[in-house]
């Protein structure tokens, strides 16, 4: 499989699993389990892959990448302890929601990385239960 599809698909599963933890349809350590072995996924082992590869790519990829791997991990921790906790994290998750917007969306529209900005918007999607 290919490494892009991958990560949709990993995201896609997130956002899913998500939902139906919120809907109470699955219990909250699968997500949790899930949430936490993505968010590593991302940040430190996807991280350090992309920057090895990114000497090549220039230092704006490398910007990106770091961005966007910690905004997604960030993002995925935080939906995870969200629902142990609604009241006590909704402005910090809100913040991070709307940081990751705003990401996507200068990625979509300066054409940085179309696939980066949809991965954005997916995430946003357990951002949105907070508000």
């Amino acid at each position: 499989m290919n490494k892009k599809k991958l990560s949709f698909v990993f995201i896609s599963v997130a956002v899913l699993l998500f939902f139906f933890t919120y809907q109470k349809w699955v219990p909250l350590i699968f997500y949790t389990l899930f949430a936490g072995g993505l968010a590593v996924y991302f940040w430190p082992v996807k991280m350090i892959l992309e920057l090895l590869k990114g000497k090549k790519s220039g230092f704006k990829n490398i910007v990106v990448a770091i961005a966007s791997n910690w905004l997604y991990c960030a993002v995925l921790c935080l939906s995870a302890l969200w629902l142990y906790y609604p009241d006590g994290l909704q402005t910090l998750f809100t913040v991070i929601g709307l940081a990751n917007a705003a990401t996507g969306l200068v990625y979509y529209l300066f054409s940085i990385d179309d696939e980066r900005a949809i991965f954005h918007f997916m995430l946003n999607i357990p951002c949105a239960a907070a508000l």
